[in-house]
C-alpha cells in the first residue's frame, strides 16, 4: 500500500530536529488521515453497493409496473377491467340489462331490475368505476347509463351475451 502524505511527512521529520510536541502533532494527524482515508474507502464501497441495489431495484419495479400493465390489457390492445374482483348479481343483471337495451334511463333500470332507486345509482357507480357503463348527462334530459367496450367484454366472457 502506498503511503500517504501524512505518513510521507511523518517519516520525513524523523530525522531532522524538531520539537517532541511536533513530532507528536504530526503522528497524530497522519492516524487521523490514515483513519478518515478508510472510512472513505468503506463509504464508497458501501455508496457503490446501494447504487447497485437501488439500479435492480428500478428494474424490478419497471419489470413488474409491465407485468400489470400487461396483465390489463387483452391480446387485441383494448384495456380490461383493473380489477379481478367478481361482480356482485346485482350488477350482473344491469350490466345485461344494458347490455340487451342500450342506452337508458336510472328509472327504466331500476323498474326493469326490481330495486330502489338509490342502490340502482351505487351499483351504477361502481360498474362505472371499473369502466362498464358510462353515464351521459343532459341539461334538460335525465342521465342515461349505457354499456362500454369493457362491459360488454364481460357479458361475452361470461357467457351473458351473443
Amino acid at each position: 500500500m502506498a503511503m500517504s502524505f501524512w505518513s510521507l511527512v511523518s517519516e520525513g521529520v524523523k530525522g531532522l530536529p524538531v520539537s517532541e510536541v511536533l513530532r507528536e502533532r504530526l503522528e497524530l494527524a497522519a492516524d487521523k488521515y490514515d483513519y478518515l482515508e478508510k472510512k472513505f474507502a468503506e463509504s464508497e464501497a458501501r455508496c457503490k453497493a446501494l447504487e447497485e441495489e437501488n439500479t435492480r431495484l428500478t428494474d424490478r419495479v419497471a419489470k413488474l409496473e409491465k407485468d400489470v400493465v400487461q396483465k390489463h390489457v387483452d391480446a387485441d390492445g383494448s384495456s380490461v377491467a383493473t380489477t379481478d374482483e367478481p361482480l356482485d348479481g346485482m350488477q350482473r343483471l344491469i350490466l345485461k340489462f344494458l347490455g340487451q337495451h342500450g342506452e337508458t334511463t336510472e328509472t327504466t333500470i331500476v323498474a326493469a331490475v326490481n330495486v330502489g332507486l338509490e342502490l340502482a345509482k351505487y351499483h351504477l357507480n361502481e360498474l362505472r368505476s371499473r369502466k362498464f357503463v358510462a353515464r351521459h348527462d343532459f341539461a334538460w334530459e335525465p342521465s342515461k347509463w349505457s354499456l362500454l367496450q369493457d362491459g360488454r367484454r364481460y357479458l361475452a366472457q361470461h357467457g351473458m351475451i351473443e
